[in-house]
């Protein structure tokens, strides 16, 4: 556990260190820069006094309507320390949760000498997205497998994430510790504490809560059929905990179906999941070895245990929603790999292990076969989470191109100089107009709204992103004048990027800021 936290934390810390450029300032972030520009943007709005947050990233002034709990208590101590740091302290903080929690999960549902085991499964566990890197590496052609796509399918690419998904997926395993405990107990501090940890995933991350519902529903079937519960009970405990979980759900709905502004960016934020293969890759060997388990539970009639019963719900609803008809069908991967991992550790230790050794067995006298059949199945799972180790150094280099999903991990210190000028200088809900990548940093850094920003929360994001470029390479002042005044544009920061889209010399226009590559100007 311990080499665990140290190869997850450090190599997040590595860029700092290792990446020196002159006139360059690394921004302290080595993965998903676009969307965790929008978290520091809400830590920025903590920080101001906001309770509820806003969408800084589009021209139309959206209502201060969303609650991200996560992002309170980080926003409020930036008022004492750099927002970098308190952002990696708690996601050093959360790391060490994260494997206290799946300990003391493992705990619940394994032996004593499979602990080991299990702990390196769901720790280091992956799929055989490694196969196609290599293969793509000697000229093949490169394959889709979703453990080297997304973060969230290992514990490793999980802790690299944003700190707000490794917080969530500890949330749901304390929630399935809770609702089981519940079950076994009926004790109301369980209820009260289950409840609570809901109300808490559901403002964070509502599709988690979403993936264990059917899970919890199966388990009150299974526990029905067992006659562990009687019909009464099962309804009135859960019609409570219901009450309390449809919370998050109604206001869920209200922001992104009734809300013009959060439902246009709902719209756009499509997450279509891979194909079947690719998620089956990403998770190869592992969900194999659950099948297998399942298989032999099912082949003996062996006893099912209440957690087992919840794994399995859990791992078939999220392998199902992840093709519901839902735009973000990619985000129900999150804390997937928690239950195909343990049962993955199930099925290799109880039912296939003492094969392996006989197999090995056969081969020649060797002394201790297990060491070995164990070796050989680490070996098979887990190079693809050390490949996230490597990808978030790899990445980062001064030069990144701006893309829809990409922004640089650098800012030219003139670019710093004249945000930070921005933040001095201007109100935080003025807009300020600039080009894609610049747009990004602008509500981290300085507060302001931008007319274009982050892929997803620009609201028209293609058309603004035309408008942009017609904005700094046409000279077509009249054209400039109704952008301005349909949207209230208060400032127009001309720099690096803009300066590749065109020559912008404004005549209505007063110069307020200047560098050696940043000009900023104020509307009159």
């Amino acid at each position: 556990m311990v080499l665990f936290l140290i190869l997850v934390f450090l190599p997040q810390l590595l860029p700092s260190y290792n990446f020196h450029e002159e006139n360059k300032a690394y921004m302290g972030i080595p993965y998903n820069v676009v969307d965790t520009n929008n978290y520091f943007s809400y830590m920025q709005q903590a920080r101001e006094g906001h309770f509820l947050f806003t969408n800084k990233f589009t021209a139309e002034k959206v209502p201060y309507i969303l609650f991200q709990p996560v992002f309170l208590p980080i926003g409020w101590l930036t008022a004492l320390f750099p927002a970098v740091f308190v952002y990696f302290a708690f996601k050093f903080i959360f790391l060490i949760i994260f494997v206290y929690l799946i300990y003391k999960f493992l705990k619940l549902i394994v032996n004593k000498n499979e602990l080991n085991v299990s702990l390196f499964f769901v720790l280091f566990g992956s799929g055989i997205g490694y196969v196609y890197i290599l293969l793509n590496n000697i000229g093949f052609k490169k394959y889709g497998s979703i453990d080297y796509q997304s973060s969230a399918t290992s514990s490793i690419g999980l802790n690299i994430a944003p700190v707000n998904f490794v917080i969530s997926v500890c949330l749901m395993i304390l929630i399935v510790i809770c609702y089981y405990k519940f079950w076994e107990s009926k004790k109301i501090m369980h209820l009260v504490t289950l409840s609570a940890l809901t109300l808490l995933l559901g403002f964070t991350h509502l599709f988690d809560v979403i993936t264990l519902i059917p899970a919890f529903g199966i388990y009150m079937l299974w526990r029905l059929i067992k006659k562990k519960d009687d019909f009464g009970a099962i309804l009135k405990y859960n019609l409570i905990y219901a009450l309390i979980a449809i919370i998050p759900f109604i206001y869920t709905y209200y922001i992104f179906a009734v809300d013009p502004y959060f439902k246009e960016w709902n719209v756009q934020n499509v997450l279509e999941t891979p194909k079947f293969l690719h998620v089956l890759f990403g998770y190869f060997f592992p969900l194999i070895f659950a099948l297998f388990y399942f298989t032999d539970k099912i082949t003996y009639r062996r006893e099912w245990k209440d957690l087992e019963v919840i794994l399995f719900t859990w791992m078939l609803a999220g392998l199902f929603l992840l093709y519901a008809p839902l735009n973000i069908q990619r985000r129900f991967i999150e804390g997937l790999n928690i239950p195909i991992m343990i049962l993955g550790s199930l099925g290799f230790t109880r039912v296939l292990l003492p094969k392996f050794e006989k197999v090995i067995k056969s081969f020649a006298a060797i002394k201790n076969p297990k060491s070995i059949a164990i070796f050989s199945i680490f070996i098979l799972i887990s190079p693809t989470s050390f490949y996230w180790l490597y990808k978030i150094n790899s990445n980062i280099s001064p030069n990144v191109e701006v893309s829809d999903y990409s922004v640089p991990y650098y800012l030219d210190k003139d670019e710093l100089e004249a945000l930070n000028w921005l933040k001095e200088n201007t109100y935080s809900e003025e807009l300020v107009l600039s080009a894609y990548g610049i747009g990004n940093y602008i509500p981290r850094i300085s507060a302001n709204r931008v007319f274009l920003g982050h892929w997803a929360q620009t609201i028209n994001f293609e058309k603004k992103k035309k408008d942009v470029k017609q904005f700094f390479s046409a000279n077509n002042d009249s054209f400039r004048k109704k952008l301005i005044d349909n949207y209230g544009i208060d400032y127009v920061y001309y720099g690096v990027e803009e300066k590749q889209i065109g020559d912008f010399k404004p005549k209505d226009m007063q110069k307020v800021f200047e560098n050696e590559k940043i000009t900023i100007f104020k509307v009159n």
